[in-house]
């Protein structure tokens, strides 16, 4: 059955993360499927590009390969001039009589000249670096569930690697747009996995069924845990057990209609045919420079660059797109979002704490948040 794919352990005693999806190999830190070997290593240097004449000594002297196997090397290659040659046959020595030689020891070697040759070999490997591997054990922040959304084709293929057969019949009735059936299914799979709900795991899914283009998204955009700071504020320890559970789930709520309406404003701008470059240019007339904006080729470019910026609590750039580029609809929903987090904020924040101050701007109040990169003030939220 499709929930045979599903691991059904409670939420308050998930299996640890190295057991999740732990069929997958191909994207372990260092037992990559290609066998190391001389002739493999040269092979998947030219394909990323290595400068073998500028780097074939220096790389493996980084290797530890004893100076005089090198020196023969160089006398070779003042001769035939062959640097890939002797690359071959210095990284085969290394191999055979190194120190437990791995692809890892070979690409952080390679990293400490030629950093871009490294992240290529990184990439048709399937290896994670260190710095990614503790990125990746963070718990999937709002914005990536919603951007998979847009990029998972098929709803119906992926479910049942991710939520039960009961969950999945539920969100067919419920919902019509296969996005939406996406984004409702992340969002399951993220309250019942917990913290264990992290971007390895989702990549471990992904590989597994064969999404490598859509593991390779997850992996290249890692969110900076910006919002914690705020959260924490949200539930102060005043509170006690059952009151705090009940403003994690509110908390959920208010996050999750967010997500539901940046989705109804990217549909509605892609409905509308609005031009990519129209945007960006409106865009970068709000914020100034932005490089992230400015590179972008196309709506999804926005947008990512967006959730950097802009969240749940904290969204002046979408309001600016939906009173440019919004119809009717899209502002009644934002309006109503505004309300309801105004709700929310007052019942969550007991005493306005230091981050947050206090305000005039014309005759609304704006609450403005002292976190890395988020700017833009609370729009329109009274105190």
């Amino acid at each position: 059955t499709n929930g045979s794919h599903i691991d059904d352990s409670p939420m308050h005693s998930p299996p640890p993360v190295d057991a999740v999806d732990a069929g997958v190999t191909s994207f372990s830190y260092d037992n990559p499927i290609q066998e190391l070997t001389a002739n493999e290593v040269v092979i998947l240097l030219e394909d990323c590009n290595f400068q073998f004449s500028n780097n074939w000594e220096k790389l493996t002297a980084r290797l530890k390969v004893p100076k005089d196997e090198r020196t023969k090397q160089k006398q070779q290659i003042m001769i035939d001039r062959n640097y890939t040659g002797a690359l071959e046959e210095l990284v085969d020595f290394w191999i055979r009589k190194g120190d437990h030689p791995t692809w890892q020891k070979l690409i952080s070697a390679v990293e400490f000249y030629e950093q871009t040759t490294a992240e290529s070999m990184r990439k048709k490997l399937g290896i994670i670096s260190e710095e990614c591997q503790v990125r990746l054990q963070r718990r999937c922040e709002d914005n990536m569930l919603r951007e998979l959304s847009f990029i998972i084709p098929d709803f119906t293929a992926v479910a049942p690697f991710f939520i039960t057969t009961a969950d999945i019949e539920d969100i067919e009735k419920t919902f019509f747009c296969n996005g939406e059936k996406i984004h409702e299914m992340l969002w399951k799979w993220r309250e019942r996995k917990g913290r264990y709900a992290t971007y390895l795991s989702l990549v471990h899914i992904f590989r597994k069924i064969k999404m490598d283009n859509v593991a390779h998204f997850v992996q290249e955009n890692i969110e900076e845990p910006v919002n914690i700071l705020f959260e924490e504020m949200c539930f102060p320890l005043k509170k006690n057990e059952t009151e705090l559970h009940q403003l994690e789930d509110y908390n959920m709520k208010i996050r999750k209609r967010f997500a539901s309406i940046v989705l109804q404003i990217r549909k509605s701008l892609l409905k509308r045919n609005i031009d990519p470059t129209d945007l960006k240019l409106y865009l970068l007339g709000i914020v100034g420079r932005c490089e992230k904006i400015d590179r972008a080729k196309n709506l999804g470019d926005i947008f990512l660059a967006l959730y950097k910026h802009q969240s749940w609590f904290n969204f002046g750039l979408y309001e600016a797109i939906i009173e440019e580029f919004g119809g009717e609809e899209e502002k009644e929903e934002l309006e109503n979002y505004k309300n309801e987090l105004s709700a929310y904020l007052k019942q969550s924040l007991i005493e306005i704490p230091n981050p947050i101050q206090q305000h005039d701007s014309g005759n609304q109040t704006r609450f403005v948040l002292k976190v890395p990169d988020y700017k833009e003030g609370l729009p329109n939220l009274s105190g």
